[in-house]
């Protein structure tokens, strides 16, 4: 659970032939983010806002997400 938060920040969009592609929307989502903390210009304060950005991706953007679009994640418990 801890990787989902910093999966959307840290990943790279995977080519349309990966079995996986069908989850670049979460990294498409997190775009936004990345492009504001690329303007910080400070490690310590990117660390800091990084981690709050973590908590929000996970639990209000990518576990709805994951919930909405994909059966087996939705089944799992």
């Amino acid at each position: 659970m801890d990787v989902l938060g910093k999966v959307g920040l840290l990943s790279y969009p995977l080519p349309a032939s990966s079995r996986l592609a069908s989850l670049n929307w979460i990294i498409e989502e997190s775009q936004p983010v990345r492009d504001k903390l690329r303007l910080l210009h400070n490690p310590l304060l990117e660390a800091l806002i990084s981690f709050q950005y973590y908590e929000y991706l996970r639990w209000f953007m990518i576990v709805p997400g994951l919930e909405r679009s994909w059966p087996a994640w939705r089944d799992g418990d």
